[in-house]
């Protein structure tokens, strides 16, 4: 997975070495956000979850705040919030997302919209499960610039690195 979103990374139009603000949407154990400050070394980023989902049973502001290796703490900040009830006070770099929005259903539309008004750059890596680009992408100003699938097991799974449309939103 960490290959995975590495070479999603090298697809966005930044440096390795460029002071950026990345959002980790549904964080979880704090896995993507550590990839993230590893890979962006001057990278300020925030994880934001709810910590209160089924499929991540340890997992807790506590927990993730621990999970974070020494060298990163400084780089990362978690929050315990609702993504829905989210009130950001600046713009982001890179908004990114792994085995978030499939639990969302049909109000995955709202989460994409909200997504969309979080990023100044309008850069995206979401990794996503039984993605439909007729019915995720086609309802939003985003263009899909690669889709990116594991090597070996999880046939339904897709890591997308997304733009804003330049028709769309800016």
């Amino acid at each position: 997975m960490k290959a995975m979103f590495t070479d999603a990374f090298t697809s966005l139009p930044f440096g390795r070495d460029d002071e950026l603000r990345i959002l980790d949407v549904g964080c979880g154990l704090g896995f993507l956000s550590c990839v993230s400050a590893e890979f962006y070394k001057n990278a300020r980023i925030t994880g934001i979850d709810t910590f209160e989902h089924v499929s991540l049973k340890r997992s807790s502001l506590e927990g993730v705040k621990k999970n974070v290796r020494i060298g990163f703490s400084d780089s990362i900040d978690f929050k315990k919030v609702d993504m829905f009830r989210f009130t950001l006070a600046e713009k982001f770099d890179i908004i990114i997302s792994n085995l978030v929005f499939h639990n969302f259903g049909k109000i995955r539309f709202k989460a994409y919209s909200l997504l969309s008004s979080w990023t100044q750059a309008g850069s995206f890596v979401i990794g996503h499960f039984f993605f439909s680009p007729k019915t995720d992408v086609s309802r939003e100003s985003v263009q899909v610039l690669r889709h990116i699938k594991p090597k070996n097991g999880f046939r339904d799974y897709t890591l997308l690195v997304m733009s804003r449309d330049s028709h769309g939103l800016s």
